[in-house]
């Protein structure tokens, strides 16, 4: 946290200055709100866990014997949660910071200091598409048991996650776009996003978002049944290995389906309501607090039910014991030799 506080005050740039201070009200409200410094510390705590448990994840899944196009959509949902996590962190970090002062700045300024909003907005949009292009792939696979034209007709992971990211970076500039072309706008130095972002923009931004993790879901449920069809349909062997391993795969890619509804809806609701009742939500750090004990419980669950993912980790553990016990004895073992020599 001390690194993380000393990258803070460096960022921090020195032509940022309040230009107006704000009402008596305002300053309680928004000091009750966002500054409290208990519930800050146990979210960063929080968010430090869930980030080690995800980049564990991540490392894990890349070092997978057969590392198919299932695995990097994985990756890339994964990483767009961590992407979003960093920027919930860099956010109340900023906060903490001994020099931060609650008045007006301009909207441009909440632009230099930290990307926290530019990667967040980013890293809404990627995870929702990856988890979404992740069904549909897989309900085309479950269509192409009985049909090889449809396979040859899938276009590649890479392309995929590409547009994923094309389309998450081109929905951010839009975002951005009231603070491009109205840069003097005055704001809150707590710079929330619903206070930066057009409404006219962020509200569909936030339901597109929602909408895309309700039909990854629905696509998920669809491919399960279609699947069971097939597996009870089936009678040729060759066809009933293939049915077997799309029950693998959607096994494997469940505990995403099941957390996506979760892992995305909390900060799209907590935003949504934010910006339709801002005096509605009492203490928005407990969302934030939920979003990093879910994503914390999404690794361990992606690990710990998936059985190669866990034997890697087990050999990693006991690699490092290991290691650590040879250490251990190589640093011993000169004080034994000292003893029997003057003994």
């Amino acid at each position: 946290l001390r690194i993380c506080h000393t990258l803070t005050n460096i960022c921090m740039d020195q032509q940022i200055y309040c230009l107006q201070n704000l009402s008596t009200e305002e300053y309680h409200f928004f000091q009750q709100q966002y500054l409290n410094a208990t519930l800050i510390n146990f979210y960063m705590v929080l968010s430090c866990l869930a980030l080690v448990c995800n980049i564990t994840l991540i490392i894990l899944t890349c070092k997978e014997k057969h590392y198919n196009r299932t695995h990097r959509f994985i990756c890339g949902h994964v990483s767009g949660c961590m992407i979003s996590l960093i920027s919930g962190m860099m956010f109340y970090l900023r906060l903490l910071v001994p020099e931060f002062r609650l008045c007006l700045v301009k909207s441009v300024a909440c632009l230099l200091p930290i990307p926290a909003h530019s990667i967040n907005f980013f890293s809404d949009d990627f995870m929702s598409f990856c988890a979404f292009f992740m069904a549909v792939d897989r309900l085309i696979a479950v269509r192409s048991i009985m049909s090889v034209k449809i396979v040859n007709k899938l276009p590649s992971s890479g392309m995929l996650l590409f547009t994923a990211a094309f389309l998450s970076s081109a929905d951010f500039v839009i975002s951005m776009g009231r603070i491009l072309f109205w840069p003097n706008v005055l704001v809150e130095s707590l710079c929330i996003k619903t206070r930066l972002v057009s409404v006219f923009h962020f509200i569909p931004h936030v339901m597109l978002s929602i909408l895309l993790d309700n039909c990854t879901v629905v696509i998920y449920l669809l491919a399960l049944v279609r699947l069971r069809r097939r597996r009870l349909s089936t009678d040729n062997t060759i066809r009933f290995i293939q049915v077997r391993r799309e029950i693998i795969v959607l096994k494997k890619i469940r505990s995403v389906i099941l957390f996506t509804f979760f892992l995305h809806n909390i900060p799209s609701l907590q935003s949504l309501l934010n910006i339709l009742w801002p005096t509605l939500i009492t203490e928005p750090c407990l969302f934030d607090i939920a979003y990093s004990s879910l994503l914390t419980i999404f690794a361990l669950y992606s690990i710990f039910t998936d059985r190669s993912l866990k034997l890697t980790l087990l050999n990693w553990l006991k690699m490092s014991l290991k290691l650590f016990s040879l250490k251990r004895k190589i640093e011993i073992a000169p004080q034994y030799s000292r003893q029997y020599k003057y003994s």
